[in-house]
């Protein structure tokens, strides 16, 4: 399984500080979900989600919406 961290705006998965793609194959692997929320916090992301891609292809993809936009509220 990898852990993928998505902007919803964007429309693209995060690939690295200075960059996201539209392929999820080339997005980071972040292992864990603390680590892909922790970034989505330092980015600012005001809309989000983490994606848990299977590696079976008989499981689809879990999608996990993030609400960090309220958290920046006057910050």
């Amino acid at each position: 399984m990898r852990v993928l961290l998505y902007d919803t705006r964007a429309e693209s998965y995060f690939q690295s500080p200075e960059g996201w793609t539209k392929d999820p194959s080339l997005a980071l692997d972040f292992g864990g979900t603390v680590q892909a929320v922790s970034v989505a916090f330092k980015q600012k992301l005001e809309s989000a989600e983490i994606i848990l891609a299977f590696d079976d292809a008989h499981l689809n993809n879990m999608r996990l919406p993030l609400n960090v936009a309220a958290d920046f509220v006057g910050k």
